[in-house]
Formats: C-alpha cells, structure tokens, sequence
C-alpha cells in the first residue's frame, strides 16, 4: 500500500507492506551503513545495507526524515516525510 498525505508544512507517503516484519531491536540497525538484517529469509536479498542510510541522510538535509514501524510477522510501515514547499502567491 502506498499513501501519500500533505498537513502543512509537510508531506508523508507511506510504503506498507505485508512482508516478514522486524523485531523492534532491529530497526535501528536498518539505518546504519551497511546495516542489513540478515536472517534465512533475508539472505539471498542482496545489497551493501547502505540505501537505506544514504536515503534517510539525504532526506535529513532537505529538513525531513524516514522511519518505520514493523511488527514480525504482519509486516513493515516506512514513512517518508518531508517540509511542503511555500507557494508564492
């Protein structure tokens, strides 16, 4: 599911979905470089572990962020939210 929201002076979209989920210790791992979560489910997923951080680095300087939620099981919820641009009359 993907829903995208403005309440100024932001704007959310958030990516859901219905995947293995994440134990709460391990979410903060998900943002480090090269932080990936490894698991028997997880392992033949490639990558560096660096998207994640890069992004939500990115993301920080444009004055927003990205979080998640996730529970194991039923899935994960990242939220990216970022400030609304002022429209000049």
């Amino acid at each position: 599911m993907c829903q995208v929201s403005a309440e100024p002076p932001w704007a959310d979209v958030k990516i859901q979905d219905h995947g293995i989920g994440m134990q709460p210790a391990q979410l903060d791992q998900l943002f480090r470089p090269f932080g990936r979560i490894v698991t028997d489910q997880t392992a033949p997923i490639l990558g560096a572990g660096l998207g994640l951080c890069l992004s939500r680095e990115y993301v920080r300087l444009q004055g927003g962020d990205i979080t998640v939620t996730s529970e194991p099981g039923r899935g994960s919820t990242f939220t990216l939210r970022v400030p609304l641009a002022p429209v000049d009359a």
